[in-house]
Order: C-alpha cells, then structure tokens, then sequence
C-alpha cells in the first residue's frame, strides 16, 4: 500500500486519500500507519472501527494448513536440498519455494468490504481512541494530513449508533466524518445535520445508489425538457 502510494502521489499533482483500513491493531499501530502515510506524500487517510473478526480464522487457518502440509513441504525442502548438491543450478527453482511460503500463509483479510454483512465493529472507546492516536500522530509530524473517520457500526448495531460514533470523532477532531452503508435519504440527511461544519462523506448500499442515479437521470431529462 505504502510503495503504491508513494508512486501514486509522486506521480501527480492532485491530492490523494489513502485507505488506512483500522490503522492495523491499537493506538500504537494506528500513529505508525498514519506516519507511515504522511512519509509516502498522501494528503489524506480513511480510518475505520471495523473489529478484526477475522483474526482467529486466519490462526485456525494457518495452523491447520501448516500441519496438514508439514510432511509435504519437509519432503520437498529434503528432496530441492538434494538437487542444490547434486545439480547447484537448480537453484533458480528457489522462486518456486519462496511462492510456495507465500501460499502458506494464506492472505485472509483481517476485515470485512464495507458492503458485507456479518461486519463487527470496536467499543465505542477504541474508535475514538483510534481517531485521537491519529491526531496525535498528525500532531508529532507537524503535518497537515486530513483525517477521515469511518464507521461501520450503521450495519454492525444501528443507525444511532452511527450518528453517535461521528459525533465522537468530530469531537475527537476529525477533518471529515464518513457512515459506510447509508440506506435512504433520510438517513444522508441526518447524516448531514450532525456536527454541521465538518465534510461528510457517505458509502450508500447498492440498492439506494441504483435509486439515487435514476432519480438524477430522471431529473435531468425533466430539466432539459423544461428548457427545450
């Protein structure tokens, strides 16, 4: 994310917002993803309260995979050592080895797509500890980097607790509040009456968007037959 970034931002002259997922662990992570990022030149970063419900899978995961293949990559490792003495060029077939690792340690995300179901979401303390670690670390660099703050708790609990999370994060000095799975109009637009002076940013549900680009279609076609 980081290489990518960095070339990213290097290579054009208009703000970017990086994607900072959960700041990736506690507050110590997140003012080290946020210095992270300020280092690779992005002007912005997305933090969010997604738990990390996929931890434990992963460690199932791995851990099963590992046992169940032990004897299998033993084998191998026994058999290309054999080769290496016998035959030294074999040694190219190394890449092999090192994507056979990569496989073995399985990339499962530690969260969710925002537009899952079965999404968790952190106590309401470590959401805005993770927004304030941010701002600390945003103080320390003596940088001007924007900080989003995402919830995803309109799915996880509730609507309310939503607005009440974006409350919390605009006190905590968040740059720019974001709901992720908005669901209706309504909810955009009391969306918008909180914390007034602060941007707001909003990732609608499927069904809502197809609605809203139909709706605005269908205006633009009563405004240009109004004119006509």
């Amino acid at each position: 994310m980081l290489d990518q970034g960095r070339q990213i931002t290097q290579a054009v002259s208009i703000p970017v917002i990086g994607d900072g997922d959960n700041g990736y662990g506690n507050a110590m992570n997140v003012k080290r993803t946020v210095k992270d990022f300020i280092r690779a030149g992005f002007a912005g970063i997305i933090l969010e309260d997604q738990a990390d419900i996929f931890k434990k899978i992963l460690i199932f995961i791995s851990s099963s995979f590992v046992l169940n293949n032990f004897f299998i990559f033993l084998e191998r490792d026994m058999r290309r050592s054999r080769r290496l003495i016998e035959d030294p060029a074999s040694a190219s077939s190394g890449e092999n080895s090192s994507k056979s690792r990569q496989q073995m340690g399985i990339e499962v995300s530690p969260k969710a797509c925002g537009h899952t179901r079965g999404r968790k979401v952190v106590s309401r303390e470590e959401a805005v500890m993770r927004i304030k670690a941010a701002i600390d670390a945003r103080k320390e660099t003596g940088s001007d980097i924007v900080i989003v703050a995402r919830t995803d708790s309109r799915q996880a609990v509730s609507f309310d607790e939503s607005l009440w999370r974006s409350r919390a994060f605009a006190s905590a000095g968040a740059d720019v509040l974001f709901i992720d799975a908005l669901s209706s109009r309504e909810e955009m637009k009391a969306f918008c009456e909180i914390a007034p002076f602060v941007p707001k940013m909003d990732g609608v549900e499927e069904r809502l968007r197809k609605r809203l680009a139909e709706e605005a279609i269908h205006f633009q076609r009563q405004k240009t037959y109004s004119n006509s």
